[in-house]
């Protein structure tokens, strides 16, 4: 999904690969990347099963509201 594009990119370019020992950031810019502070707690869980549920049903909502198309 679109919606986790860029933190999949931030996770990529700000872990420590094996094959150059660096992080990606650090290749390009020259110096490690500042990791925000809310990123480095931990977090609390706001998100349970009835949400998920919710969220599921409206998003299968709006996919089968979609433009119909009849291919022949």
């Amino acid at each position: 999904m679109d919606e986790y594009t860029a933190y999949a990119t931030f996770v990529y370019n700000s872990t420590f690969h094996t094959s150059t020992g660096f992080q990606p950031y650090a290749l390009v810019f020259g110096f490690l990347v500042n990791i925000p502070h809310t990123l480095t707690r931990t977090l609390q869980l706001c998100y349970n099963y009835d949400d998920y549920i919710l969220e599921l049903k409206l998003k299968l909502q709006v996919i089968y509201s979609g433009p119909k198309t009849v291919t022949r």
